[in-house]
């Protein structure tokens, strides 16, 4: 071998390797200290100390171990006992389903797709059997210390499945982390790190996969009771907590609504527009709100009317102007993202669009420029769109209290984009519950740091000699004021006073 390839490391299983010189055979004996080895006559007081003292030894020597049949002549009382070799016996072949029944005239028909998995069985003889005696103790009565196959490295014992495990920490941990919508995977991925390595955490990626998922399965009964137990002891014990919740005939959970008191004060403060992005329902706890914001759903538009008429109803101008490169189509040909791309049209849209400082007839004016010059006056889209203007387009409620507000639902898409960081669609209703509290928590506590900078902190107060930036100060958080500062600097030093006769 060259010199180059001297240092590579190689497989090298530990263990005596016995060949029979009549047939070839090769058999295999761990190479353990006597104290662990099973012996015959050996006593053990139950049959579970049976099989951990040859769990042990197999451990030991490079292998895994596994319980087998049993002899029960009467109910509760076993006389006989095998423990063996995790490869013993053998599987059965198992023809793939990947292809389609023979003569099958369905072409279209679904086909099957079986993942094959290798076998680990190679007829292995290993064991020890344990019988009961006269005393109740189980006695070695047979002992192959043989096998048919090789042992497990050192190096690779820690995947074989009697060394791994998750423990009591490591359970708690998952769980933990999962509040923070940290999956098992993840969790697993910190642990290694914090272990040292792979070998170091005692399990697997997959086993922490399964936890979970046992986990889950093992709650999802009683899964919206736990949820519907813990919003009541919230509101035995928090003040000005209100939940409600609503179930089939059969006793399924239907809709569930709760609120705290920070909840309601927010809403009674700051409730002056309503932004939906789902087909949500108006609960009783809710007065009508002036405004409301929702996309192009009839649904919503028909709830909307039936439920709240005093209340205006507003459509989001990010999902009507975000049609303007995936569904923009002329008869004879596709507009789409050539026309915007290539030409300045979405620009003088948007520009038309996405401003409250025109007058109605000035926006329409300029909307019949851009689509004349541009030969879009007959397009059936852009057609539709304007004969709803006065629902989306912010020159027509210009002078509406919040009206900067209205201009998207993306405040709901925020929303979903930091709910999202704490909570996943595969959850269960009591992660759901504390993913939602955990989230709440964190930002309120962002709130209460944007408060406490804004209380005991100073702007740069740039034009001290005007009152106005200083009462804005006095009146805005840091993150308003510095926008409104913006606004006043300009309008000191770039506007001018004129004066004018009729």
């Amino acid at each position: 071998m060259a010199s180059g390839y001297a240092d590579i490391p190689t497989y090298q299983p530990i263990g005596d390797v016995h060949v029979s010189p009549n047939s070839g055979r090769r058999t295999f004996i761990p190479d353990v200290d006597d104290s662990i080895k099973p012996q015959m006559h050996m006593m053990f007081d139950s049959l579970e100390n049976a099989f951990l003292f040859y769990q042990r030894y197999a451990k030991a020597g490079g292998f895994t171990a596994r319980k087998g049949t049993q002899y029960e002549p009467q109910k509760g009382v076993i006389h006989n006992k095998y423990f063996l070799c995790s490869k013993e016996g053998t599987k059965p072949f198992k023809a793939s389903d990947s292809t389609q029944e023979a003569g099958s005239s369905n072409d279209n028909s679904k086909t099957k797709i079986t993942r094959r998995v290798p076998s680990i069985r190679t007829g292995c003889e290993a064991c020890i059997r344990v019988k009961l005696t006269p005393d109740n103790l189980y006695e070695v009565y047979y002992f192959e210390e043989s096998l048919n196959h090789s042992f497990v490295a050192e190096d690779y014992r820690y995947l074989l499945p009697e060394n791994r495990g998750i423990n009591y920490v490591q359970e708690e941990a998952v769980n933990a982390l999962s509040a923070i919508n940290v999956g098992p995977v993840r969790a697993f991925n910190i642990m290694r790190t914090l272990y040292g390595g792979f070998n170091k955490v005692g399990a697997t990626k997959v086993d922490f996969k399964n936890f979970k998922r046992d986990f889950n399965r093992y709650i999802a009964e009683y899964d919206a009771d736990m949820v519907i137990k813990r919003l009541r002891r919230k509101k035995e014990f928090m003040p000005n907590f209100s939940m409600e919740y609503l179930t089939t005939d059969d006793g399924v959970l239907r809709a569930l609504f709760w609120a705290d008191g920070d909840t309601k004060r927010n809403f009674h403060m700051f409730g002056d527009v309503v932004s939906f992005d789902a087909t949500y329902r108006r609960n009783k706890h809710l007065g009508a709100p002036p405004v409301i914001v929702t996309d192009q759903d009839p649904a919503m538009r028909k709830a909307i009317q039936d439920t709240w008429p005093e209340s205006r109803h507003r459509l989001c101008m990010w999902y009507i102007m975000d049609k303007l490169t995936t569904k923009f189509f002329i008869s004879e040909y596709v507009v789409g993202a050539n026309l915007c791309n290539s030409t300045d049209f979405k620009k003088r849209l948007c520009g038309i669009v996405w401003t409250d400082a025109l007058l109605p007839e000035q926006f329409e004016t300029e909307w019949g420029v851009i689509l004349a010059n541009f030969d879009l006056v007959n397009h059936e889209w852009l057609q539709s769109i304007y004969h709803i203007r006065d629902t989306w387009i912010p020159t027509y409620y210009r002078d509406e209290h919040m009206s900067g507000l209205m201009r998207t639902s993306s405040r709901s898409e925020t929303e979903n984009h930091f709910f999202g960081q704490f909570c996943n669609p595969n959850c269960t209703l009591v992660e759901f519950l504390g993913h939602f509290d955990f989230a709440i928590e964190a930002q309120r506590h962002e709130h209460r740091k944007n408060d406490h900078d804004t209380r005991h902190t100073n702007p740069e107060i740039f034009a001290k000699e005007f009152v106005l930036e200083q009462q804005a100060a006095n009146i805005y958080t840091w993150t308003i004021f510095f926008d409104a500062q913006l606004e006043i600097l300009t309008a000191i030093h770039k506007c001018g006073i004129g004066k004018w006769d009729e």
